[in-house]
């Protein structure tokens, strides 16, 4: 049986009057912060704010010493350390003083030899 190599993923902006979202193909292979980055190109976020990824209560992130609440360094920690579900959902918040807030969702979790994101779809604008 072949080895799940990456994710097919919605991320949707949150809180918005249109529907506006982005599927990605993202190699479990990249770090939380890569992930970051890939949001951001799809997204046409500028990458000027903090950033912050939930998984149950743990936060990923880039820490600094004011956090009140411990935040896992995003650029070491590698996507294939998460057990991927289909359909499972986490958040995903984008500057911290304006709030915008995503919702990831898997599509799919799949088998595939591409090394980079890719944008496969998406709705509607920044």
């Amino acid at each position: 049986m072949a080895q799940i190599s990456g994710l097919s993923l919605r991320v949707q902006l949150l809180d918005v009057p249109d529907v506006v979202y982005r599927d990605l193909w993202i190699p479990k292979r990249l770090t939380w912060h890569q992930l970051h980055i890939a949001l951001q190109l799809a997204l046409g976020w500028e990458n000027l704010h903090r950033y912050e990824f939930r998984q149950g209560i743990a936060r990923i992130g880039l820490p600094r010493p004011s956090d009140p609440h411990p935040v896992t360094d995003a650029r070491t920690v590698r996507l294939s350390a998460y057990p991927w579900l289909a359909d499972s959902q986490l958040p995903y918040l984008y500057d911290f003083h304006d709030g915008w807030r995503h919702r990831i969702t898997v599509l799919n979790c799949a088998v595939g030899n591409r090394r980079q994101p890719i944008l496969l779809d998406g709705h509607g604008v920044c």
